[in-house]
Formats: structure tokens, sequence, C-alpha cells
């Protein structure tokens, strides 16, 4: 299995939306930052997962 580059960008966006929907004032801009929050950060755990290599296929003579 390899294992591939950490997603430094998406983990600081989900900061940054984290940040915005800490400190923002208006109702609807915190749950959308919430929200975004969220799926920046299960994106950036799916893009960290290990990257099963493809087998090569058997031999059908067998």
């Amino acid at each position: 299995m390899k294992q591939p580059p950490f997603p430094f960008v998406l983990v600081a966006l989900a900061g940054l939306a984290t940040f915005l929907a800490l400190t923002e004032s208006t109702p609807l801009i915190r749950y959308l930052c919430g929200a975004a929050a969220l799926v920046l950060g299960a994106a950036a755990i799916y893009q960290s997962r290990p990257v099963r290599e493809p087998e090569e296929p058997g031999d059908d003579d067998l």
C-alpha cells in the first residue's frame, strides 16, 4: 500500500472554516462555515488514506 502525500491545503482550509465558524456573528455564515469545516475535514481524512496498488492479473492457464 502506498502512502499519499499529506493534504496540507485541505487541513488549512478546514482550519480557516472552523475559525470563521467560531468567530463570525451572523448565524447563517456560522452554520455554512461549520458545514464546510466538516466536509473539508472528511475530505482531508479521505485523501490521507493509503492507496492500494492494483494487483497483476493472474494466469488464466492454471
